[in-house]
């Protein structure tokens, strides 16, 4: 599909002036030019949009978000009926899009699944790049369990994805494999401890060298890396 937009005012965020009263012509899902909206018209079949003025500029990244993750309370959400969870993340993911984001990093928490419906076309949204589940300790910032609890922590299946808790390198290797079985774009690990966790502190180192060595050997036998929660000097 062709797309002419007129009238713009264009930043390219190169650091240049904006560019006012401009013409940007799309083709293919590519930009071919971007000039005076004196210059030449663009496509004869292609869909004309006004932007009378308004600041036309290259979609936001955003590299950290937290897209299934609403009110930073998993027993909330979990409590919540699985098609209204559902409907509360496709309204956040599509709301990404609309404040002008089109690439964004998922840094755990959203399934793979919404990354298909995507593509599919099922709901609008970014192009999304997923950790899937959250690799911690147990007593990490990924374990959100209460001290008194002896369960695990609530998921909703194919909504949310759950923190998979493993200590000790063999064990960290399988959860990252895991995940990436599961879709993940990359593996998300928690190296020490954060705000939103019961049992750590902010400072508290998680995680040995060898375990987390393990687990970006994991991630670089198939192209991808490690991202990780780290707080702290250490």
């Amino acid at each position: 599909m062709s797309a002419v937009f007129e009238h713009a005012t264009v930043i390219d965020c190169t650091g240049r002036d904006p560019q006012r009263d401009a013409r940007v012509v799309v083709e293919d899902g590519r930009i071919r030019r971007i000039g005076a909206n004196s210059g030449p018209p663009g496509p004869k079949d292609a869909r004309v949009i006004d932007c009378q003025g308004r600041t036309l500029m290259p979609g936001l990244l955003d590299a950290h978000v937290h897209l299934a993750l609403i009110d930073l309370d998993a027993a909330a959400e979990a409590a919540l009926p699985p098609a209204v969870l559902a409907l509360r993340i496709k309204d956040v993911i599509e709301a990404t899009l609309d404040a002008g984001f089109t690439t964004v990093r998922d840094a755990g928490g959203l399934d793979w699944g919404f990354k298909e419906a995507i593509r599919l076309g099922l709901i609008r949204g970014p192009r999304i790049f997923i950790s899937g589940a959250f690799i911690s300790q147990t007593g990490g910032h990924g374990d959100h369990r209460e001290r008194t609890s002896r369960a695990t922590f609530p998921v909703v299946a194919g909504l949310t994805s759950e923190t998979i808790l493993a200590d000790g390198a063999d064990r960290v290797r399988r959860a990252a494999r895991e995940v990436l079985r599961r879709g993940a774009d990359q593996v998300k690990v928690m190296a020490s401890g954060g705000a939103a966790s019961p049992t750590d502190e902010l400072d508290h180192v998680q995680f040995s060298v060898p375990e987390l060595a393990a687990a970006v050997d994991v991630a670089g036998a198939v192209g991808t890396y490690v991202l990780a929660h780290a707080y702290g000097p250490r």
